[in-house]
């Protein structure tokens, strides 16, 4: 399994090096994943501009305020992902971006139809979605505690919670009716780790899906 993670990390570290352009990164987490990536980033092209204009977006005040002790450079909005306006206030339809990252957030979703259409507005003809997450446990919740999330919701006090545990053939029926076409798929299996990778592609040619070989 450590094995198998490492593999998994590999690829997707792979995959986020070579981002360039405008890089909308839905619920931050923990950027100290991202270090190497940053380092790249960081890198200027032809002109002097940096290669990637990072924007993360993430819900709560309080876990910016955390972060930005720890990477103060980092901009980071305070939206979710299925907030009302959030391509007018990311500077839709003039300033797209290339990429959208969901690194572990996709099961944190409220409202994945919300979520989706908002983040797919927000993306270039031809950029990619990446989405990555983990199945790690089946999802028990007492009904009592599902009325207590409500309430919280309704406060505006929810708590980072897992709204569902998808693995990434639901993930693609999900994200499939928005126009999105699967460019590579690194699904859970018994030989690898319990992180899944979906690397998706806005209104292009349909690229054929890459399985990750055994």
């Amino acid at each position: 399994v450590r094995e198998g993670f490492r593999e998994s990390q590999a690829r997707l570290e792979s995959i986020l090096i070579e981002l360039r352009g405008r890089v909308l990164d839905v619920g931050v987490g923990e950027p100290h994943s991202l270090a190497k990536i940053f380092a790249r980033w960081d890198e200027k092209d032809e002109s002097g501009a940096s290669r990637v204009r990072y924007v993360g977006i993430e819900p709560e005040i309080r876990r910016i305020k955390e972060l930005h002790v720890r990477y103060s450079g980092l901009d980071i909005r305070q939206f979710g992902a299925e907030s009302p306006g959030l391509g007018t206030e990311l500077g839709a339809p003039d300033d797209l971006f290339d990429h959208v990252l969901l690194l572990r957030s996709y099961n944190h979703l409220t409202d994945l139809y919300l979520a989706f259409s908002n983040l797919v507005g927000l993306l270039k003809p031809g950029g990619t979605m990446v989405v990555v997450d983990n199945t790690a446990f089946g999802l028990v919740r007492s009904r009592k505690k599902i009325k207590d999330l409500r309430s919280c919701e309704l406060e505006g006090q929810a708590p980072f919670e897992h709204y569902r545990n998808h693995g990434s053939d639901e993930a693609l029926k999900v994200l499939m009716p928005f126009g999105l076409t699967l460019v590579e798929h690194h699904p859970v299996r018994a030989d690898t780790a319990n992180q899944w990778i979906l690397v998706m592609k806005k209104v292009g040619e349909a690229e054929e899906a890459t399985e990750k070989p055994s």
